[in-house]
C-alpha cells in the first residue's frame, strides 16, 4: 500500500514539475544530446577517450594519465551540456500562452480568405 501511495505522489509530483519546468527540460536534455555527441565526435579523432564497450575501471584506478584525459572529457561534455542548455534558454524564448494556432489572427475578418 505504501508503495502504491508513494508512485502516485510521485506521479503527481512529476506531473506539476513537468507543466513548471517543461522549457528548461527540453533544453536541457537537447543540451545534454548535444553536448554528447560533441565530445563523442572529438574523441573520434582526438585520443583518450574511454571505448564503452571496454572501460576497465580497475585499470584507470592505476593508470593516473588515463583519469585525467577522462577528467578532461567529462568536464568538457559539462561545460558544452551547460552552454547548450543556457544558449537554449536566452535565444528559444517559448512562451506557455504563445501556443495559439490561428494564422488570420490578426487580419481583418473580411480580407481572410474563407477556404478555411
Amino acid at each position: 500500500m505504501y508503495t502504491v501511495l508513494m508512485g502516485v505522489a510521485g506521479a503527481i509530483i512529476g506531473w506539476f514539475l513537468g507543466q513548471k519546468l517543461g522549457n528548461i527540460v527540453k533544453a536541457a536534455g537537447t543540451g545534454i544530446v548535444g553536448s554528447f555527441l560533441v565530445v563523442r565526435g572529438i574523441g573520434m579523432y582526438a585520443p583518450g577517450y574511454p571505448s564503452e564497450t571496454s572501460l576497465d575501471v580497475e585499470a584507470l584506478a592505476k593508470d593516473p594519465n588515463a583519469n585525467i584525459e577522462l577528467i578532461g572529457y567529462l568536464a568538457g561534455f559539462l561545460v558544452i551540456a551547460i552552454a547548450g542548455t543556457v544558449v537554449q534558454l536566452r535565444t528559444q524564448r517559448i512562451e506557455a500562452e504563445d501556443d495559439t494556432d490561428d494564422n488570420f489572427e490578426n487580419q481583418e475578418e473580411s480580407r481572410t480568405c474563407g477556404c478555411f
